[in-house]
């Protein structure tokens, strides 16, 4: 068994300690809203065309919330990565995930 990373180890605990009470609210900048809509038209095509077998069909329509979930993760673990994070700064308020996390997830679920 493979032991985590004292920096994965660091960011967990920090993710852990996010106040429940105060949730953070995220949503993507504006050119990373653009670059999720074109991500999503692109997926949408392959997804209703006939030429993937159902299986398929079912596996990639849960791509629709993988991306921007992988997003948000890749956010959160860039914001706790930096030394002297408060996870309290961003309660109460709309944060945004940049565009280069919306890049990041758009390869990881990328299609060909």
């Amino acid at each position: 068994m493979r032991l985590p990373s004292k920096q994965a180890e660091r960011v967990f605990r920090k993710l852990v300690e996010l106040d429940a009470e105060n949730p953070a609210r995220f949503r993507f900048a504006t050119d990373a809203q653009e670059l999720f809509i074109e991500w999503l038209a692109e997926l949408e095509a392959k997804i209703r065309g006939d030429e993937l077998h159902p299986a398929l069909v079912s596996h990639l329509s849960k791509y629709r919330s993988l991306m921007p979930s992988l997003a948000l993760l890749f956010e959160l673990a860039d914001r706790v990565g930096f030394v002297g994070f408060e996870g309290s700064l961003f309660a109460n308020s709309v944060n945004f995930v940049n565009l280069d996390h919306a890049k990041q997830a758009a390869e990881w679920c990328e299609v060909s």
